[in-house]
């Protein structure tokens, strides 16, 4: 439990803000609507942290027949809704813009910085998505929820100012270093594209590669459908959770990943209990990355596959590791594209993925070669 100094109040979002303002979309369907002079942001850009690029351009049309509000510079925006990690991250508004109806725009009055309340918003992320109405899954934020959330920040203003400098230096720098991570995620892609392709063959390497239909390479297995609700921290089995794959891990599963564990109560009985090497893939996302995939490497516990994935079971031999970078490379996942439903929320079936081919490099020695190569970027 965090101890605050004695001269910080306990205060609920109201009292910090002089308006907390939604938005909303003008029709889609009206030309006259769209293409204007006023920056209009949806819910997809929050994660920029600091915005200054608008989704979109609306008319003062278009403004007048909708919901849609303009928020002043130095609003804190924060998402309403959304399955993956959206809903409860915080961003800093950096000029007057129209916002949709899955943002809130947080006006600060004389008792709090604007910048230091963006930074303490976005530290209480997890706090504010539990906090959320409906299912841990679906569930959202609204106006209601977010005037009687209560944080704790310095009486002083000036305090507040100082620590908001403060840690907008600390941003400065790790945008730095985080510019340099992007390059090299960007030569990591490039090369992972380039070999899982066979465009680029490593060097000793020039054997057949196979192309096998994914419902002969892959057996399905049974998955469970527990909610957040049902997981903790401290169980003795594992839970793979469709968001926990589309966010927190990468390719490749090992014990070196933090993994949510099934509550003590729950009846394990009928979970079909994965293996080193199978695969488990999110059917649900927000958006294109349905399909997301990670593979089970070194990983010591029980594990069991959770709400929305497809958890399947390679019946050949195949370098541990390579099929989590394999499914995950545009090469593979291009091939979903045309199957994938949704509007709000985007999925893949299992009929749809059983569709789809794998084209592997027959010499295992060739496959872990590619991982070697894949993993030192990681």
């Amino acid at each position: 439990m965090v101890t605050y100094p004695k001269d910080w109040n306990n205060e609920c979002l109201e009292n910090l803000t002089s308006s907390i303002i939604t938005g909303g979309t003008p029709s889609t369907g009206n030309a006259s609507f769209w293409g204007g002079n006023i920056p209009w942001l949806a819910s997809t850009e929050i994660h920029q942290k600091r915005i200054t690029k608008p989704t979109a351009y609306i008319t003062l049309a278009g403004l007048q027949n909708s919901s849609a509000k303009i928020a002043p510079k130095y609003s804190v925006l924060i998402a309403l809704a959304g399955q993956g990690k959206t809903r409860g991250t915080a961003a800093f508004l950096q000029q007057d813009m129209a916002v949709n109806q899955s943002l809130a725009a947080l006006v600060a009055n004389s008792k709090a910085n604007a910048e230091f309340l963006f930074y303490l918003i976005e530290a209480n992320y997890n706090e504010l998505r539990e906090t959320s109405s409906g299912d841990g899954g679906r569930g959202g934020l609204n106006k209601k929820l977010l005037k009687k959330y209560r944080i704790n920040l310095p009486a002083d203003v000036n305090e507040q100012e100082s620590i908001a400098e403060t840690l907008s230096c600390m941003d400065e720098h790790i945008d730095n270093l985080t510019e340099l991570i992007e390059k090299k995620k960007g030569i990591r892609d490039g090369a992972l594209e380039d070999l899982v392709s066979g465009r680029t063959r490593l060097k000793g390497f020039s054997g057949e590669w196979v192309e096998y239909p994914f419902d002969k390479f892959f057996t399905l297995l049974s998955n469970n459908t527990l909610s957040r609700d049902k997981l903790t921290n401290s169980g003795k089995i594992g839970n793979i959770h469709y968001g926990d794959v589309l966010i927190k891990y990468r390719d490749v599963l090992s014990d070196k990943d933090s993994i949510p564990r099934g509550k003590a109560d729950i009846d394990t009985r009928p979970f079909k209990f994965l293996q080193s090497g199978d695969v488990i893939i999110a059917d649900t996302a927000e958006d294109d990355t349905v399909g997301k995939a990670i593979q089970i490497c070194d990983v010591s516990i029980p594990l069991v596959g959770g709400l929305h994935t497809i958890v399947c079971r390679p019946n050949y031999d195949t370098a541990a590791g390579y099929l989590g970078y394999y499914i995950n490379s545009k090469n593979y996942h291009n091939q979903l594209l045309p199957h994938i439903t949704g509007i709000k929320v985007s999925s893949i079936s299992k009929k749809a993925i059983k569709t789809t081919v794998l084209n592997l490099p027959r010499d295992i020695d060739e496959q872990n070669a590619i991982v070697e190569v894949l993993s030192s970027f990681s």
